[in-house]
């Protein structure tokens, strides 16, 4: 939320002629209006320059209307008249989130700590921008300053994010329950979070508990299911796998890593006609993935048509030369095939 500075009163003939516009303005930016609330602060700012945070009120009212390089500039020319306001430092940080210039939005937010240590929305925007740019140290120093005030869920979600990014796993576990407490609706993401942490400490059972909780809350989160899968596969739980992958594939058709699960898990089932039609689907939504085309060359292969396994693997080969998955299984078609130099070449190459 932007920040609203008070205005002081005007006391000068063109100063009352410009509270006029001001005036104006303020309702139309109050109605959401920000078109014309720039043409009322603009005119204002031509009668009268040094009108109380006129740029101020200016940059306020482009950033809402989205033209951010001319807040930034509005912000900076009143920053040269009133120095020592955090409330500006504030909105110039929002500004530059905007325009996705993170070191000088931390440097703005850190400069409004400076000026009001009690700012907590600097201090959480802070906590992002050093997450962002792998700083947990100083991440989490924020976040403490935010849960000495009076923290939400939310701040002890993105401490135990912080956390977790830093391999402090059971720590950030601690905070995910904690977060869980005070928000215990409509929390998909902490289960979530706490499944991923969970995982990283190779406790599989509370992983998948935390996922089913997820599944439960947000049921049409494709990506929920697919991890569930993915634990599923990794315990030999072959049949739960593939319902998870499926589900994710009904949410979401073109989830490549899902259907390249499916096809996998019907290959290893001895349903390789029906694997093979999965990596072609999944294809029409990817053409250059590797996964599909690597897959589709080891269907064939296993079919018997080698010509065809070759065309596709070498598709895949022009991709990435040094997928050696691909280049073994070209090792492998090419012995098949008797050419012997060439399955050798192959298989130095995959073993590279």
């Amino acid at each position: 939320m932007v920040s609203w500075i008070i205005l002081s009163m005007a006391t000068s003939a063109n100063g009352q002629k410009a509270s006029s516009f001001v005036n104006l303005g303020v309702s139309y930016y109050q109605l959401q209006k920000y078109e014309a609330a720039i043409s009322q602060f603009q005119s204002a700012a031509e009668i009268d320059p040094n009108y109380p945070n006129i740029f101020g009120l200016l940059g306020s009212s482009y950033l809402q209307n989205g033209q951010y390089e001319a807040a930034a500039d509005a912000y900076q020319k009143q920053m040269a008249r009133t120095p020592n306001s955090g409330d500006l430092f504030y909105n110039l940080g929002l500004t530059y989130l905007k325009m996705q210039k993170f070191d000088q939005a931390a440097e703005a937010f850190q400069k409004t700590i400076d000026l009001d240590p009690d700012a907590v929305q600097a201090y959480r925007h802070l906590t992002q921008l050093f997450t962002r740019q792998g700083h947990f140290q100083d991440a989490e120093k924020a976040l403490s300053h935010v849960i000495a005030e009076g923290a939400t869920w939310k701040d002890h979600y993105n401490l135990g994010v912080v956390l977790h990014r830093q391999a402090r796993y059971q720590e950030a576990i601690g905070k995910y329950q904690k977060a869980l407490t005070m928000q215990p609706g409509s929390s998909a993401e902490i289960h979530v979070a706490l499944a991923k942490s969970y995982l990283a400490l190779k406790q599989m059972d509370a992983a998948v508990l935390h996922y089913q909780s997820a599944t439960q809350i947000d049921p049409t989160n494709p990506e929920i299911n697919y991890q569930l899968g993915c634990i599923y596969r990794s315990q030999n739980h072959l049949d739960e796998a593939l319902t998870e992958f499926r589900m994710a594939l009904r949410q979401k058709r073109d989830h490549i890593e899902a259907r390249i699960q499916v096809a996998s898990l019907l290959f290893e089932t001895g349903q390789i006609d029906a694997a093979l039609d999965e990596y072609r689907r999944a294809l029409v939504f990817s053409p250059q993935d590797i996964g599909s085309l690597l897959g589709i060359g080891q269907m064939f292969r296993e079919k018997g048509d080698v010509e065809q396994a070759i065309e596709y693997l070498i598709k895949a080969r022009a991709i990435d030369p040094d997928h050696r998955g691909v280049r073994f299984q070209l090792a492998l078609c090419f012995e098949l095939q008797g050419q012997l130099d060439q399955a050798q070449t192959e298989y130095i190459q995959a073993l590279r």
